[in-house]
């Protein structure tokens, strides 16, 4: 009895206790919408004659820090620079378009050296100067891809990044300074050099072909999970006191791998190469690398590996069917340790210089069919010596 009047109570005070909402009065003022800006939606700027005007040499100008992109291709004007940057800290997205120009235009997008310039996601073509010319520092290149141009394909300044780009029949491809890092790149067909970067760089999965130098990097560099191919020069230029490792050289015109003094090459697939397979100067490593038919058809002067200067490095490397195994020749090329090596088929598997070297000793197993056990007379390698070379 006692609930029932409760519940009464309570439906009574729902029906009579007042509803109560906001004002239905609009306020002073004319109206105003509450939606956001395309500013905020889209918070970019379009590429164009009203956003980036021009000049008498460039078809568009970014004056201002910020991000902007196309909404269509470019095509370059006789005379003039497609896009130029006068600013740091610019993001263009290309958007999936091509900036394309002409033999008779400049360069496709050019900066007076704009630091941190990020730039991705586009084509740049067919200029009569350089697809993207920029020497500013810590500038970001993503998904690009630069071709026909007559000059650079892409050029960027200190600290810079470049990442799943290709480049192709330009007079270089890419080209970083100092300190950079370019990776998982393609450069093929470009007249001079295929990727070039600074000292201090690094240079990791990309691929050069058909270039004249596959790949040239400067001083204290790194070259790792690379392949130079059927470049007209060398596959691989290194300066003093760089390192190539897990890389491969194939059908290259001039050396596979030519490393300046103190630089070491380790586990790289060295094959087909014409004038030598690997080549270096002083104070070098070769070690683990697999190198076969290095030699010109025909003829017996090409070596698989050209010690040019001594006091170098050979170790367990695996040589097989080059004209040449090892050469050092010449009065002052001495000291060279060459140790722990196998050769297969050879002309010579050694041409050395009379000077003083360090060199394993010289095995020549007989090939049998007894190996198990070597229980057939004469079919063991005749030594226990670790650093022996093995020439069979």
């Amino acid at each position: 009895m006692h609930n029932a009047r409760i519940i009464a109570v309570l439906a009574l005070t729902a029906t009579t206790t007042p509803l109560l909402a906001g004002p239905i009065t609009p306020p002073a003022g004319a109206v105003t919408s509450t939606g956001k800006t395309t500013d905020q939606i889209e918070p970019r700027a379009i590429i164009n004659a009203q956003n980036t005007p021009g000049d008498a040499n460039n078809t568009f100008i970014i004056s201002q820090p910020g991000s902007y992109y196309l909404t269509g291709d470019i095509t370059g004007e006789s005379g003039k620079n497609g896009i130029r940057i006068t600013a740091n800290d610019v993001t263009i997205d290309l958007n999936g378009f091509t900036v394309r120009g002409m033999p008779a235009a400049g360069d496709g997008i050019v900066t007076a050296s704009a630091d941190g310039l990020n730039l991705k996601n586009g084509r740049i073509t067919d200029w009569g100067g350089s697809g993207v010319f920029n020497n500013g520092k810590n500038c970001t290149y993503t998904d690009l891809i630069a071709s026909n141009n007559t000059n650079f394909g892409l050029t960027a300044g200190d600290n810079s990044i470049i990442t799943r780009c290709t480049t192709d029949s330009n007079l270089v491809g890419i080209s970083p300074l100092n300190r950079s890092r370019v990776s998982n790149c393609v450069a093929r067909d470009n007249t001079d050099g295929g990727i070039e970067a600074g000292r201090n760089s690094i240079i990791s999965g990309c691929i050069a072909e058909g270039n004249a130098t596959g790949f040239n990097v400067s001083f204290n560099s790194l070259i790792k999970s690379c392949s130079a191919r059927g470049n007209t020069l060398d596959g691989f230029q290194l300066s003093s006191r760089s390192t190539i490792v897990d890389s491969s050289a194939t059908d290259n015109a001039g050396t596979g791998v030519f490393l300046f003094t103190d630089s070491l090459v380790q586990n790289c697939k060295i094959v087909g190469n014409d004038t030598a397979g690997i080549r270096v100067q002083s104070g070098c490593t070769i070690r683990d690398n697999h190198l076969t038919e290095n030699r010109v058809d025909g003829a017996n002067s090409t070596p698989a590996i050209l010690l040019s200067s001594g006091d170098n490095l050979v170790e367990g490397n695996q040589l097989v069917f080059n004209n040449v195994g090892i050469r050092a020749t010449g009065a002052s090329n001495t000291g060279n340790i060459i140790i722990g090596n196998a050769f297969r088929a050879h002309t010579n598997a050694f041409e050395l210089s009379s000077g003083s070297h360090v060199i394993g000793t010289t095995i020549t197993p007989p090939l049998t069919q007894g190996f198990t056990g070597n229980s057939t007379a004469n079919s063991g390698f005749g030594t226990i010596d670790p650093w022996g070379n093995i020439i069979f």
